[in-house]
């Protein structure tokens, strides 16, 4: 695809673009194993769940705020409830945040910035990714495109629809995952200095801003409760943070298009320095784009770099999604910045093949990266269907998996070594059990393995992509 658009309309292009999109997001949609997070939104939204069970959950298991649970719920009643079901909807959202970085290139300066930013995030690794997840990241990456799109577009025309329009994304972003806070903050930063350099409409746009703000934060009072008690949080899952943390991220965001996204980056701010004036960020696009991209990158990183710090580890890859879009951008826009046209288009076509070869053949997209819970769940359903299964740490995952194959045993969930002495000390009667893991739970203590085979055999034995199982069975008497 060339960055000039000669002999192609830009509906043409933009549908070429949204069709690709579409392929890459669709294709083996359901041909992985659901994963532990996924596994949680099967066990929290799925169709059987009543809505104050899902809040429920929403408050003590998966701590999240709920737009993106309800879609899931609803979708299983459409879809199905199985691994198509549960990941149609962030598919689409995948497809509709392609035109979103159409949207907000186009608003940004032109169409042409535009259809480059949305081809780039069409084959882009991370987003295809998110977009087969069955969890609301790829959601927080719709609609922070769609809340900064309706942003710039409240400071650049002045208009009340805008208002409305910037009011419903972000509302629905912050339903979506608490980094959303982010976003907002970020913007509340942009709209301060947004009226600092306002020279013919300073009152105006304080107003507009300030009724659009408060009208998102109106809307957010009823989850407030839950994000108090969210904040509350002092130990987390989440292990210390690097203080290199944004070198592995940024990697993880555009894998081995990494170096060409870094030096356009870097020379789109060359150029921005040589541009800036406080005072022309309204009338000059690079200043505008380079203000914006700074702050919404910049302060959504520093934020909860500080707090995993000083107060909780809260710093994953996935959460950091807000940001793609900025970068995307700013890479777009680094190309648009290059003179030779031959260039631009030698420099573009590079990055996406690079992005549609690490989507194919180095990172393999479509290969085996979830857990194996199907495989583990449906061995052991086709092998013994009706004898205990002792499941340490993933019991209540699993248990989607083992109630769709009908298994008919006790899934126990607690410790297996633990277990393990009370079937050898008889308290718990089992002349045959499985012993099943996954998500890192290790296999049987090998002292306590030793001790096991000196009255039981092991029958059956299979390992899985970060799963396993094993069938033991009480030894004969001679």
């Amino acid at each position: 695809m060339q960055i000039g658009t000669k002999g192609y309309s830009d509906k043409t292009l933009l549908l070429v673009i949204l069709i690709v999109a579409a392929i890459l997001r669709l294709v083996h949609l359901g041909g992985e194993s659901l994963w532990l997070d996924e596994l949680h939104t099967m066990n929290e939204a799925g169709p059987g769940v009543t809505l104050p069970e899902l809040f429920d959950f929403l408050k003590t298991i998966d701590q999240h705020p709920p737009l993106f649970f309800l879609l899931e719920h609803f979708s299983f009643s459409i879809f199905g409830y199985d691994e198509f079901g549960a990941r149609i909807m962030p598919a689409l959202a995948g497809i509709a945040s392609v035109w979103g970085m159409y949207l907000l290139g186009k608003e940004i300066l032109s169409k042409r910035l535009g259809l480059v930013a949305a081809a780039i995030a069409s084959v882009n690794i991370y987003n295809i990714f998110y977009s087969q997840e069955a969890r609301g990241y790829i959601f927080l990456w719709l609609f922070s495109c769609f809340s900064y799109l309706f942003f710039i577009r409240m400071y650049k025309y002045l208009k009340w629809k805008d208002v409305l329009a910037y009011i419903l994304s972000t509302v629905l972003l912050l339903y979506t995952h608490y980094f959303s806070l982010l976003v907002v903050f970020c913007q509340l930063l942009l709209g301060i200095v947004f009226w600092l350099s306002e020279t013919e409409h300073k009152k105006k746009y304080f107003w507009l801003f300030f009724i659009g703000e408060l009208a998102v934060l109106l809307c957010y009072l009823p989850w407030l409760p839950f994000l108090t008690k969210m904040s509350a949080i002092h130990s987390f899952w989440i292990g210390k943070v690097s203080p290199l943390f944004f070198l592995e991220y940024f990697y993880d965001y555009f894998a081995n298009a990494t170096p060409f996204a870094a030096i356009l980056i870097g020379y789109f701010y060359y150029v921005f320095s040589k541009q800036y004036s406080f005072k022309s960020i309204r009338t000059n696009p690079v200043v505008l784009s380079g203000v914006f991209i700074f702050i919404s990158v910049f302060f959504a990183l520093l934020i909860p770099y500080l707090r995993s710090v000083f107060v909780v580890p809260m710093l994953v890859s996935r959460y950091t999604i807000i940001v793609v879009p900025s970068f995307i951008l700013c890479i777009a826009y680094g190309l648009e910045l290059i003179k030779k046209e031959k260039t631009r288009n030698v420099l573009l076509a590079l990055i996406l093949l690079v992005s549609l070869a690490d989507v194919f053949f180095i990172k393999r997209a479509y290969g085996v990266h979830k857990e194996q819970f199907r495989e583990m769940a449906q061995y052991i359903s086709t092998e013994s269907r009706d004898v205990p299964v002792i499941n340490h740490i993933t019991a209540w995952h699993s248990r989607y998996y083992f109630q769709r194959y009908q298994y008919k045993g006790e899934i126990i969930e607690a410790n297996k070594e633990d277990m393990v002495d009370s079937i050898l000390s008889g308290a718990y009667k089992a002349d045959t059990f499985w012993l099943a893991g996954a998500h890192g739970d290790p296999y049987l203590d090998p002292v306590k393995r030793t001790q096991l085979d000196s009255s039981y055999v092991l029958l059956k034995e299979r390992t899985f992509h970060n799963a396993w199982a094993q069938l033991f069975a009480k030894k004969q008497d001679k």
